[in-house]
Protein backbone atom coordinates (compact mmCIF):
# COMPACT_ATOMS: atom_id res chain seq x y z
CA UNK A 1 0.00 0.00 0.00
CA UNK A 2 0.70 4.04 -0.70
CA UNK A 3 2.21 4.16 3.35
CA UNK A 4 4.72 0.76 3.24
CA UNK A 5 5.78 1.57 -1.05
CA UNK A 6 9.25 3.46 -1.24
CA UNK A 7 7.85 3.82 -4.99
CA UNK A 8 4.71 5.21 -4.43
CA UNK A 9 3.53 3.65 -7.66
CA UNK A 10 -0.24 3.53 -7.43
CA UNK A 11 -0.49 1.98 -10.71
CA UNK A 12 1.23 -1.19 -9.16
CA UNK A 13 -0.88 -0.91 -5.39
CA UNK A 14 -4.51 -1.90 -7.29
CA UNK A 15 -4.28 -5.85 -6.30
CA UNK A 16 -3.75 -5.06 -2.29
CA UNK A 17 -6.98 -2.22 -2.93
CA UNK A 18 -9.23 -4.94 -4.38
CA UNK A 19 -8.51 -7.47 -1.97
CA UNK A 20 -8.86 -5.21 1.35
CA UNK A 21 -11.01 -2.45 -0.01
CA UNK A 22 -13.95 -2.29 2.61
CA UNK A 23 -16.95 -0.22 -0.08
CA UNK A 24 -20.24 -1.67 0.47
CA UNK A 25 -22.05 -4.12 -2.22
CA UNK A 26 -18.51 -4.65 -3.79
CA UNK A 27 -17.10 -8.17 -3.60
CA UNK A 28 -13.52 -8.45 -2.57
CA UNK A 29 -10.99 -10.04 -4.65
CA UNK A 30 -9.99 -13.72 -3.44
CA UNK A 31 -5.75 -14.06 -3.24
CA UNK A 32 -6.07 -17.14 -4.82
CA UNK A 33 -7.95 -15.65 -8.32
CA UNK A 34 -4.57 -13.55 -8.91
CA UNK A 35 -1.57 -14.77 -10.56
CA UNK A 36 1.06 -12.39 -11.37
CA UNK A 37 2.62 -13.25 -14.34
CA UNK A 38 5.81 -11.31 -15.45
CA UNK A 39 7.04 -9.65 -12.45
CA UNK A 40 10.84 -8.50 -12.96
CA UNK A 41 11.50 -6.58 -9.98
CA UNK A 42 9.45 -5.80 -6.59
CA UNK A 43 9.65 -4.19 -3.43
CA UNK A 44 10.47 -5.77 -0.27
CA UNK A 45 6.89 -4.49 1.00
CA UNK A 46 5.64 -6.34 -2.34
CA UNK A 47 7.19 -9.73 -1.86
CA UNK A 48 5.56 -9.42 1.95
CA UNK A 49 2.34 -8.94 0.30
CA UNK A 50 2.39 -12.03 -2.60
CA UNK A 51 4.15 -13.95 0.65
CA UNK A 52 1.60 -13.37 2.66
CA UNK A 53 -1.60 -13.83 0.60
CA UNK A 54 -0.13 -16.44 -1.14
CA UNK A 55 -0.17 -14.90 -4.82
CA UNK A 56 0.68 -17.26 -7.47
CA UNK A 57 3.64 -15.82 -9.75
CA UNK A 58 5.11 -16.58 -12.86
CA UNK A 59 8.26 -13.85 -13.13
CA UNK A 60 9.81 -12.75 -16.16
CA UNK A 61 12.40 -14.72 -14.71
CA UNK A 62 10.32 -17.88 -14.63
CA UNK A 63 9.50 -17.33 -18.19
CA UNK A 64 12.75 -17.00 -19.61
CA UNK A 65 14.28 -20.04 -17.76
CA UNK A 66 10.74 -22.49 -19.21
CA UNK A 67 8.15 -20.97 -21.17
CA UNK A 68 6.80 -24.29 -21.43
CA UNK A 69 6.24 -24.73 -17.90
CA UNK A 70 5.18 -21.10 -16.99
CA UNK A 71 2.93 -21.56 -19.97
CA UNK A 72 1.61 -24.88 -18.00
CA UNK A 73 1.38 -22.89 -14.34
CA UNK A 74 -0.94 -20.09 -15.87
CA UNK A 75 -3.05 -22.49 -17.79
CA UNK A 76 -3.65 -24.88 -15.00
CA UNK A 77 -4.38 -21.68 -13.00
CA UNK A 78 -6.84 -20.28 -15.60
CA UNK A 79 -8.21 -23.75 -16.22
CA UNK A 80 -12.27 -23.45 -16.16
CA UNK A 81 -12.44 -20.11 -14.40
CA UNK A 82 -13.32 -17.12 -15.28
CA UNK A 83 -10.25 -14.29 -16.31
CA UNK A 84 -10.18 -10.96 -16.79
CA UNK A 85 -6.16 -10.02 -17.60
CA UNK A 86 -5.11 -6.78 -16.64
CA UNK A 87 -1.53 -6.34 -18.87
CA UNK A 88 0.54 -3.08 -18.14
CA UNK A 89 2.70 -2.55 -20.97
CA UNK A 90 5.89 -2.00 -19.15
CA UNK A 91 6.24 -5.63 -18.86
CA UNK A 92 7.14 -5.86 -21.97
CA UNK A 93 11.28 -5.94 -22.56
CA UNK A 94 11.62 -2.27 -23.44
CA UNK A 95 13.76 -3.33 -26.66
CA UNK A 96 10.01 -3.62 -27.95
CA UNK A 97 8.17 -1.44 -25.44
CA UNK A 98 10.10 1.94 -24.45
CA UNK A 99 6.44 3.89 -24.34
CA UNK A 100 5.92 3.71 -20.75
CA UNK A 101 6.61 5.63 -17.49
CA UNK A 102 8.51 2.61 -16.20
CA UNK A 103 9.93 0.41 -18.42
CA UNK A 104 12.47 -1.95 -16.85
CA UNK A 105 15.16 -4.93 -18.70
CA UNK A 106 14.78 -8.18 -18.85
CA UNK A 107 10.71 -8.52 -19.42
CA UNK A 108 9.29 -10.86 -21.60
CA UNK A 109 8.87 -10.56 -25.17
CA UNK A 110 5.55 -9.56 -27.09
CA UNK A 111 5.19 -12.85 -29.25
CA UNK A 112 5.26 -14.43 -24.88
CA UNK A 113 2.80 -12.13 -23.83
CA UNK A 114 0.54 -12.69 -27.32
CA UNK A 115 1.30 -16.24 -26.23
CA UNK A 116 -0.15 -15.73 -22.46
CA UNK A 117 -3.41 -13.99 -23.89
CA UNK A 118 -3.86 -17.20 -26.35
CA UNK A 119 -3.67 -19.51 -23.48
CA UNK A 120 -5.80 -17.31 -21.61
CA UNK A 121 -8.25 -17.38 -24.02
CA UNK A 122 -8.33 -21.20 -24.63
CA UNK A 123 -8.44 -22.22 -21.39
CA UNK A 124 -10.48 -20.18 -19.05
CA UNK A 125 -14.46 -20.96 -18.81
CA UNK A 126 -15.12 -17.16 -19.67
CA UNK A 127 -12.10 -14.33 -20.60
CA UNK A 128 -14.09 -11.26 -19.94
CA UNK A 129 -11.33 -8.47 -20.63
CA UNK A 130 -7.97 -7.30 -20.94
CA UNK A 131 -7.17 -3.79 -19.75
CA UNK A 132 -4.16 -2.54 -21.15
CA UNK A 133 -2.42 0.48 -19.51
CA UNK A 134 0.46 2.52 -19.07
CA UNK A 135 1.16 2.90 -22.96
CA UNK A 136 2.53 6.17 -23.27
CA UNK A 137 3.71 7.47 -26.91
CA UNK A 138 5.19 10.43 -25.80
CA UNK A 139 7.12 8.97 -23.35
CA UNK A 140 10.78 8.37 -23.74
CA UNK A 141 10.18 8.60 -27.64
CA UNK A 142 12.39 11.84 -27.95
CA UNK A 143 15.00 10.90 -30.67
CA UNK A 144 14.31 7.62 -31.06
CA UNK A 145 11.72 6.69 -34.21
CA UNK A 146 12.65 3.43 -34.11
CA UNK A 147 11.74 2.24 -30.35
CA UNK A 148 8.39 4.79 -30.91
CA UNK A 149 7.78 2.27 -34.25
CA UNK A 150 8.04 -0.78 -32.01
CA UNK A 151 6.24 0.40 -29.30
CA UNK A 152 3.13 0.90 -31.96
CA UNK A 153 3.64 -2.15 -33.53
CA UNK A 154 3.93 -3.59 -30.15
CA UNK A 155 0.02 -2.20 -29.62
CA UNK A 156 -1.42 -2.98 -32.91
CA UNK A 157 -0.21 -6.60 -32.06
CA UNK A 158 -1.91 -6.52 -28.89
CA UNK A 159 -5.49 -4.85 -30.15
CA UNK A 160 -5.35 -7.16 -33.04
CA UNK A 161 -5.38 -9.96 -31.09
CA UNK A 162 -7.73 -8.82 -28.84
CA UNK A 163 -10.23 -7.90 -31.30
Amino acid sequence: NEKTSPSKNKHGMVVNMLLNHKYAGIPRLHPSQVMYIGLRSTEPEEDAFIKHWKIRVVSAADIRKSEVNSYRKIADFVLNSNAHVSLDVDVLDPSEMKATATPAINGPHLDQILTIMGIVNSSARNYYATDVMEYNPRKFMGDDPASAARARDAMRAIFRFLI
